[in-house]
C-alpha cells in the first residue's frame, strides 16, 4: 500500500457490517477516494471486504480487527500508533457499529452480556475518540459520525444494553459537539433508519429485507456530508426516510 500524506485518511469502525461495507465500497471508487481504515470485530469480515474492494479500485485500504466490547483504552492507543506510523493522519471516523445479541427481557439478560453489549455500542466509541481526538483536531476538516438506531424503536421493552446504548450516543455526541464548537472538528448524528442489514434481519426475521433500502442509500448521504466544506459547529443531524416492519 502507498502512503499519500496528501489523501485523507477515513477509519470506518463496523466496517464488515452492512453500513459500513457499502460506504467502503461506494467512496473507494471515487475518482481520488480517501485511504481507509476499515475497524470490526469479524476479521474473516475484514478480509474478505479488501480483497473485493483490491478488485474494484486502487485505494489505499487497510484493516484493523478489533472487538469494542473487551477493548481497553491500552487497545485504543495501540491502534493510534498504528494509524500514525503507516498514514501521520486522521480526517474522519465514521462509527456505525451495532452488537446486539437479539431481543430479549432484562431478567433474562447474563449480567457480563449487558455489560459488554453497552461497552461495545458505547464506552467503546468513548474511548476510541478520545485516543483519536489529537489527530482529528490536527485535521484542515476533521469530521465525526456517530450512527443511532431510531430512538422511537430501541427505547422500548426487550431492547436492553443495546436500546440504552443507542440514547447514550445521541447524548454523547451533542456533548462532544458542543465542547469542540470552537475547532475545525465537525460532528454528525445520523439515524440511518431501517436498512437491508444482517443485524435487521436477525431481528425482524418474517420481514422480507426487500422492504428495506440498501445501506448504499445512507451511505451517499454520508460521504456527500463527510466531503462537504464549511459545515456548521453545530451538531449536524441526518435522518434517513423512515422504513418501519408491519
Amino acid at each position: 500500500m502507498t502512503n499519500n500524506n496528501q489523501q485523507q485518511v477515513w477509519l470506518v469502525i463496523g466496517a464488515a457490517g452492512g453500513l459500513g461495507s457499502a460506504l467502503a465500497k461506494l467512496v473507494s471508487q471515487q475518482a481520488r477516494p480517501p485511504q481507509l481504515i476499515l475497524l470490526d470485530k469479524n476479521r474473516r469480515g475484514l478480509e474478505q471486504l479488501a480483497d473485493e474492494l483490491e478488485t474494484i479500485t486502487d485505494a489505499a485500504v487497510s484493516i484493523y480487527p478489533l472487538d469494542l466490547a473487551g477493548a481497553a483504552p491500552s487497545d485504543y492507543e495501540v491502534m493510534m500508533e498504528a494509524i500514525n506510523a503507516a498514514h501521520s493522519r486522521l480526517d474522519a471516523v465514521v462509527l456505525c457499529q451495532a452488537q446486539s445479541g437479539g431481543l430479549r427481557p432484562m431478567h433474562q439478560t447474563h449480567s457480563r452480556d449487558w455489560l459488554l453489549e453497552l461497552h461495545a455500542n458505547l464506552g467503546g466509541p468513548q474511548l476510541l475518540l478520545q485516543a483519536c481526538l489529537a489527530s482529528l483536531l490536527q485535521a484542515a476538516s476533521g469530521r465525526v459520525v456517530f450512527c443511532v438506531n431510531e430512538p422511537e424503536t430501541v427505547n422500548q421493552a426487550y431492547w436492553g444494553a443495546y436500546g440504552v446504548a443507542q440514547s447514550g450516543l445521541i447524548a454523547l455526541a451533542q456533548q462532544w459537539a458542543e465542547e469542540l464548537a470552537n475547532t475545525r472538528l465537525r460532528f454528525l448524528l445520523c439515524h440511518p433508519g431501517a436498512m437491508r442489514t444482517a443485524l435487521r434481519m436477525d431481528i425482524w426475521p418474517a420481514i422480507s429485507p426487500e422492504t428495506w433500502p440498501d445501506p448504499i442509500v445512507c451511505a451517499a448521504e454520508l460521504i456527500n456530508w463527510l466531503q462537504t466544506n464549511n459545515l456548521s459547529a453545530e451538531l449536524q443531524t441526518l435522518k434517513m426516510p423512515s422504513h418501519q416492519p408491519e
